[in-house]
């Protein structure tokens, strides 16, 4: 449509002064669609039909001067307006400037001066709707992005938040505008529990998590988010803040790690039932065999007690049968299943017990309740680590401790063996090449612990692992 065909709603209560407008808008091609008199008649006539340009007295008689119509006519209609006044008091002009109104003419009203302010209100109204198109679009396309964005002015006012960003927060958009940022967004850390400040919240980088409480009073997981300022001429003009809502992520970890733990202890205790099987091979088979060897050459010895290689073979059948019921009570401790801990471990000690190593062990306010799987996976971690002290650092002393306290159980043991530096950077990194290690970290996780490795040069070695006393209630 032609500028010239637009349509111009006069809102007048003088009728010589409305007559005289009408003939001048008229002259200049536009189409006057009504001539009003009072601002309630302009509001009843708007909802039924709207201009493309109102002319308003600002001096209206009635209940509603200009200025209060203009005021409700802004909230329910973009249409531009241009005041008309006889008045140019400063009162008067200020509280006009409040309505953002396109034009302010004085009465008598001039044509070139009328022309040229529709001519501009038009224009000037025709460019803020394609800037208020591609706002809506840049809106729609922001709010479609599965990240919660929200952006500020250089004071952290809010000035844009994304549909996401209501969703995660419970701030609707008009609420949300014009609040600092740390009144909308509520952020914890999830280990301290302490509330972020503004300057520690526009310093968030992506890899970090915390806990948002939302308006409704809902804690939800974030992250994956930063803050970027938005320059301009090297100024900040403002800011933007990007996140995402990590509830969902979190459920899934913790739902594989639940599942990682269950399939390790499945393996772990087929592991133990293979044990089993073969110690009891070992005991029923293997160990009656030789004692039924043994016995046997002890029969042929009282006919030949001086043959050497009687008794040769002998002793060799002795030191078999000691190290194969050696072996088969590795494999499966018989007194785990009728002995508790502190008992097991202090004979574990006394098998290792050499002439060369001392081993000491010590037990303080340990409970004698364990459930069995914490009871076997405690005990072959204590047997793992002894058996690596002994073989690999060469120590004169192993310290082995039970402990209960601070709420925790511990197991410590301790070697003052030659040690190493690169030993404790296995627990964090990759354990290629230390299964025992890594067999450690892996019954620790199963049973809820953690375990900490310690080891400097010539300073020895220590293995602690703790557990909540929570994890070690018996089994029901």
């Amino acid at each position: 449509m032609k500028l010239k065909e637009k349509s111009v709603l006069i809102v007048e209560d003088a009728a010589i002064v409305s007559a005289h407008i009408k003939r001048v808008v008229e002259h200049l091609g536009y189409e006057v669609i009504a001539q009003l008199t009072s601002g309630e008649d302009a509001l009843e006539y708007l909802q039924n039909k709207q201009p493309d340009i109102i002319l308003m007295d600002i001096m209206l008689e009635g209940q509603l001067d200009g200025i209060n119509t203009v005021e409700l006519i802004n909230e329910h209609y973009g249409i531009p307006i241009i005041y008309l006044t006889a008045f140019s008091n400063a009162n008067t002009i200020h509280r006009a400037k409040l309505t953002n109104p396109y034009g302010y003419l004085i009465k008598p009203i001039n044509e070139r001066d009328l022309e040229i302010a529709l001519e501009i209100a038009l224009h000037k109204h025709k460019i803020e709707l394609k800037l208020r198109e591609k706002e809506n679009m840049l809106q729609s396309i922001i709010d479609s992005i599965g990240e919660a964005i929200i952006t500020t002015d250089p004071a952290w006012k809010i000035t844009l938040i994304n549909d996401e960003a209501v969703n995660i927060t419970g701030w609707q958009k008009d609420k949300a505008t014009g609040k600092v940022l740390t009144e909308v967004v509520h952020l914890q850390d999830v280990k301290s529990m302490h509330v972020l400040g503004l300057q520690e919240l526009i310093s968030i980088s992506s890899p970090s998590r915390f806990m948002l409480t939302n308006r409704r009073g809902k804690q939800v997981w974030i992250g994956e988010g930063s803050v970027y300022p938005v320059e301009e001429e090297f100024t900040t003009i403002g800011n933007v803040l990007v996140f995402k809502d990590l509830t969902q992520k979190i459920k899934r970890e913790e739902a594989e790690e639940i599942q990682k733990k269950q399939r390790l202890a499945n393996l772990i205790e087929g592991q133990e039932l293979e044990r089993k099987r073969i110690a009891k091979e070992l005991h029923d088979g293997l160990l009656q065999q030789l004692n039924v060897i043994k016995i046997n050459t002890e029969f042929l010895l009282r006919e030949k007690p001086q043959d050497d290689s009687l008794l040769r073979l002998k002793t060799m059948l002795e030191e078999t049968v000691v190290e194969t019921r050696r072996i088969s009570e590795n494999l499966a401790p018989l007194r785990l299943d009728t002995l508790d801990l502190p008992l097991c471990i202090r004979s574990l000690c006394n098998e290792y017990q050499t002439g060369d190593v001392s081993l000491v062990f010590h037990e303080t306010d340990f409970p004698q309740q364990l459930s069995p799987s914490i009871k076997m996976n405690l005990y072959r971690i204590c047997q793992e680590a002894i058996s690596n002290a002994i073989r690999h650092a060469a120590p004169s002393n192993v310290y082995i401790q039970l402990l209960g306290m601070d709420g925790f159980i511990r197991l410590i043991v301790e070697d003052d063996g030659k040690g190493s530096v690169s030993l404790p950077e296995f627990t964090h990194y990759g354990q290629h090449g230390h299964n025992g290690i890594q067999n450690m970290m892996e019954r620790a996780e199963i049973i809820g612990g953690k375990l900490y490795l310690d080891s400097a040069l010539q300073q020895g070695t220590s293995v602690t692992i703790e557990i909540p006393y929570s994890e070690y209630a018996p089994e029901s």
